[in-house]
C-alpha cells in the first residue's frame, strides 16, 4: 500500500498498510486529513480508496484552581498563575494568559501569566476584585478560572504625638500644626475633626492647623474651670478608618500690671484726692477692683474707681510719712500691688498782724494777742516773746499781754 497524500506529522505509511506513528503537538492545526491509499497487486494492477481523519486538539486545564488574595492598599504585588494550568496530554502546547477583573495599575505577562502592579491607595473602596486568567494554546483552546483580590485599606497612624500648649486670654496662639500628627501607610487623604477648644479658638480645614485668640475669660474655663482644655483630634481617611490621639491646651490669666504711683505730699487739714486707677493696666481688658492699706485717719478709698479722697485731720503729720499700698485685681483673681508714701507737713502759723499800742505809767494792761496769728491746720497756739516787756507786763500762754504798768 502506498499513499500520496500529506499525512498528520508524525505519522507514516508501511507497505504492509500500517499507518503508524505519533501524531505531532500541531497536528489537529490542519485537520481534517483526506487520505488517499492505494494498493498495487504483484501484476502491477492497482486500486485507490481514501479516507478523512480528523484529529481535536486537546484543550488546556486548570490543574489548580487560583486561590484567592488578600493585600493592602499600595501593595506592590506579584501573582504567579501558570502553574494553575496545564496544556491536555499529550500535546503540551505552549499557552497564552489574559486577565478580566485587574485593579488599575495591573496588568499579566501574556507569556508567563504573572500579574504584576501596585495597587492605588484607594484600592480597597472598590474591593474585593474578581480576576478571571484565561489560558490559551496555540489551536485557540481555553480554559479560564476566577480567583477574589481582597484589599484591605490601611488606618491611618499617629506620626508624632501633638505636644501640650500654653496660651494666653486674649492673646492670639502661633497656630497649632496638626496634620503633622497623622500619616496614612497607604497614602489616603486625611481629613480632621478638632473638639474640646476653648472660645476664641478653630480648627482651619485650609492649613490644618488650630488657631485664633483665647476670649479672655478663657483661663477660667474647661471641664474643671481652670484653663485647662483637652483637645481631641480625629484623622479620618478616604475609607471612613480613624486614627484619635488628644494634647492639653492651657490658658492662663495674665495679672494686672502696674507703672507704679509716685510719691504724694500734703499738709495736715487738707483735703486729699489722689487717683490712682491709671497706675494699673490689665492685658486682656479685665474689670479691675482695688484694695489700699496704709492709710491715714481721714482718708478713705473708693474700690470700684481706685480715688482715694478725704481730709486729713489737723496732727496728721505727727504719725507721716505714710506707707500705702495699692492692689488691683482683675476678675480671675490675679493681682498686682504698687506703694507710694504720702508726706504730710505741718503748715506753719501765720501773723495777721499786731497793732501798736499806747498806754500811761501805772495803767493796768490786758490785751488778747491770740486772735492776731492763725494755724490753717487748726493746731492750739502757745505765744511766747523773746523781747523786754515793760516793767509789771507778763504774756500768758494763751497770749494775754497783763499787768499794770510801773510808774
Amino acid at each position: 500500500l502506498t499513499t500520496t497524500s500529506t499525512l498528520p506529522a508524525g505519522l507514516s505509511l508501511a507497505a504492509n498498510g500500517t499507518l503508524s506513528g505519533t501524531l505531532g503537538n500541531e497536528a489537529s492545526a490542519a485537520s481534517p486529513y483526506t487520505i488517499e491509499i492505494t494498493a498495487t497487486d504483484a501484476q502491477g494492477a492497482t486500486v485507490t480508496d481514501s479516507f478523512v481523519f480528523t484529529i481535536t486538539n486537546p484543550a488546556p486545564t486548570v490543574v489548580t484552581p487560583l486561590a484567592d488574595q488578600n493585600a493592602d492598599d499600595a501593595d506592590t504585588l506579584s501573582i504567579a498563575t501558570a502553574a494553575s494550568f496545564a496544556d491536555g496530554a499529550p500535546d503540551g502546547d505552549d499557552l497564552s494568559f489574559a486577565a478580566t477583573g485587574l485593579p488599575t495599575g495591573f496588568a499579566i505577562d501574556a507569556t508567563t501569566g504573572l500579574i504584576t502592579g501596585t495597587l492605588a491607595a484607594n484600592a480597597s473602596a472598590t474591593s474585593p476584585y474578581t480576576i478571571t486568567v484565561t489560558a490559551t494554546d496555540a489551536q485557540g483552546a481555553s480554559v479560564a478560572t476566577a480567583f477574589n483580590l481582597f484589599v484591605e485599606n490601611l488606618n491611618p497612624n499617629i506620626a508624632a504625638d501633638l505636644q501640650d500648649v500654653a496660651a494666653t486670654d486674649a492673646v492670639a496662639i502661633t497656630a497649632i500644626d496638626i496634620a503633622a500628627g497623622f500619616t496614612d501607610p497607604d497614602g489616603d487623604g486625611l481629613d480632621f475633626t478638632v473638639t474640646g477648644l476653648p472660645a476664641g479658638l478653630s480648627y482651619d480645614a485650609a492649613t490644618d492647623t488650630i488657631i485664633g485668640t483665647p476670649d479672655r475669660d478663657a483661663s477660667q474655663g474647661g471641664p474643671a474651670s481652670d484653663g485647662a482644655y483637652t483637645v481631641t483630634v480625629t484623622a479620618t481617611d478616604d475609607a471612613g478608618a480613624e486614627a484619635v490621639q488628644s494634647f492639653i491646651l492651657t490658658v492662663s490669666n495674665p495679672a494686672p500690671t502696674t507703672s507704679g504711683i509716685t510719691d504724694k505730699a500734703a499738709v495736715d487739714g487738707a483735703v486729699v484726692s489722689i487717683p490712682t486707677a491709671s497706675a494699673f493696666a490689665d492685658a486682656d481688658n479685665d474689670g479691675l477692683t482695688f484694695a489700699v492699706t496704709g492709710l491715714p485717719t481721714g482718708l478713705s478709698f473708693d474700690a470700684a474707681t481706685g480715688l482715694i479722697t478725704g481730709t486729713l485731720p489737723a496732727e496728721a503729720s505727727v504719725n507721716g510719712p505714710y506707707a500705702i499700698t495699692v492692689t488691683a485685681t482683675d476678675g480671675d483673681g490675679d493681682s498686682v500691688s504698687t506703694s507710694f508714701n504720702l508726706t504730710v507737713t505741718n503748715p506753719a502759723p501765720t501773723a495777721l498782724g499786731l497793732t501798736d499800742q499806747a498806754s500811761t505809767d501805772g495803767a493796768a494792761i490786758s490785751l488778747d494777742l491770740a486772735p492776731r496769728f492763725n494755724d490753717a491746720d487748726g493746731d492750739a497756739l502757745s505765744l511766747t516773746t523773746t523781747s523786754t516787756l515793760p516793767a509789771g507786763l507778763s504774756l500768758a500762754a494763751n497770749g494775754t499781754l497783763s499787768g499794770t504798768l510801773g510808774n
